[in-house]
Formats: structure tokens, sequence, C-alpha cells
């Protein structure tokens, strides 16, 4: 399934897959492991987050 984010389709599957790491860093209840997963899914994120507002000529 596909939805259109800011101007972008964005594949649901891989959406939720990519946060999997949190979750898992959630239920381990391990400060450092949550610390870390947040870390990395911003820092992988922002280049795309970064795209999507942005007009085309």
């Amino acid at each position: 399934m596909n939805i259109l984010f800011n101007k972008h389709m964005v594949d649901l599957a891989s959406s939720t897959q990519s946060h999997r790491p949190i979750v898992d860093a959630l239920a381990s209840r391990q400060p450092e492991r949550i610390r870390d997963a947040i870390r990395n899914h911003i820092e992988a994120s922002y280049p795309y987050a970064m795209l999507t507002g942005k007009e085309t000529s």
C-alpha cells in the first residue's frame, strides 16, 4: 500500500519496517539501546525528510 506524503509516494511496509528497531529497543527497556535506535532512525531519515517539502522547478 502506498500513500501520498508531502508530494511523494511512501511505501507503508518499508516505513513500518524502518521503525521496527525503535519498537524493539523500547521493548527492551534499555535506555542506551533506545537512544541509539532513535538516533539511527533520525540520521537515516533526515536526508529524505529534507527533500519531501521542497518544491521542484
